[in-house]
């Protein structure tokens, strides 16, 4: 049986943690493909809402407007719609917006919990996490048939497209597979041999752009979550962080040489702040692969790079808010997108 912290792994550090620690409320926000637009989710008032942001002239759509919780918008490829999660129905389903007109699509009608949706490369597929009681596994839903099934017969959960879509990495009893699409008997565990402490799971996988690695998340290794990258054959691994800190909320750059990440400290260095930090993919030590990339004294969370490469977002708790913050990849210049408390349950 899968354990339920492992699965939901990235909710309860991303969701839990930060947002017990630092009362954030700006979360997850994500470029769009053409990467003029942001998306991500707040909490206001009762409730939690989606909103997006147009960087150029800061225009914010609420673009949810509804009494439910609506969490995790995730982009459609052609960048006219959003895939989220809403408890609107009484469970927690997957949902499609269109963000010209609004109109809503009901993906799943299953009657339990569904989780961590990710859209296939061409946009035809979604694969998601659903949890009934203590059981999870993988299902795929045919968004042009309207048809859903289970896709693994492992328990399983955090299911990720590989960048040409042949491939599927997914966790199952606290290790990482990866299967080909189609052909889920074959899947190989590439974390197996990995452990190294006493209570590990291998979670979160986030397949590079170019297909050849995964970044993941060793959970609870010495009370602490650390990151590392190893190849899809599982034959070679690098550890990105080595402390006794946690460090989470992690993204690619869009050449796979390097992952964007969070972390309180590198190599035992513990600082008061969470910082970013940025870790390039290499053969040199891993002093010189590091390098933290905010030097503030604020926390600063859900760093990732715009579609292109050259720019970066991420949320910074400041003066008793959040503002989300866009820099250029070296972050040498950077401003101020919108401050949390700017934003409220408004019409479109």
């Amino acid at each position: 049986m899968l354990n339920l912290y492992a699965v939901l792994f990235f909710f309860i550090i991303q969701l839990l943690t930060v947002s017990d620690c630092w009362s954030i409320n700006i979360y997850n926000p994500v470029f769009s493909p053409a990467g003029d637009r942001i998306a991500f989710w707040s909490v206001v008032g009762d409730n939690s809402e989606i909103f997006i942001i147009e960087i150029k002239n800061k225009r914010i759509q609420n673009i949810t407007k509804n009494a439910s919780k609506d969490t995790m918008p995730i982009w459609s490829k052609d960048g006219n719609s959003l895939f989220f999660i809403s408890d609107r129905d009484g469970s927690n389903d997957i949902f499609r917006i269109n963000i010209n007109d609004f109109k809503i699509r009901k993906i799943t009608n299953n009657n339990v919990a569904d989780f961590y949706p990710s859209l296939s490369p061409n946009g035809k597929l979604l694969i998601y996490t659903v949890i009934k009681g203590n059981n999870f596994n993988l299902f795929i839903t045919d968004l042009e048939r309207d048809e859903s099934r289970s896709l693994i017969e492992l328990p399983s959960c955090c299911g990720a497209w590989s960048s040409d879509g042949k491939k599927i990495a997914f966790v199952s009893r606290g290790d990482i597979y990866v299967g080909k699409f189609g052909k889920e008997k074959k899947s190989l565990n590439i974390t197996r041999r990995l452990i190294e402490g006493l209570y590990v799971k291998d979670v979160m996988p986030k397949w590079s752009p170019k297909g050849d690695k995964i970044a993941f998340v060793g959970a609870f290794e010495a009370y602490s979550s650390q990151l590392y990258i190893i190849s899809s054959s599982g034959k070679l691994i690098e550890r990105i962080t080595d402390s006794l800190f946690e460090s989470f909320s992690f993204a690619w750059d869009n050449k796979s040489r390097g992952v964007i990440y969070s972390s309180f400290g590198i190599s035992g260095k513990f600082r008061k702040v969470v910082d970013i930090y940025y870790y390039k993919s290499g053969e040199e030590e891993i002093e010189e692969r590091q390098k933290r990339i905010t030097k503030d004294e604020f926390n600063n969370f859900f760093p990732s790079f715009s579609p292109d490469g050259e720019n970066v977002i991420y949320v910074s708790r400041r003066n008793d808010d959040d503002y989300l913050m866009i820099a250029d990849k070296d972050m040498k210049n950077e401003y101020i997108l919108l401050k949390g408390k700017e934003l409220t349950i408004k019409d479109r």
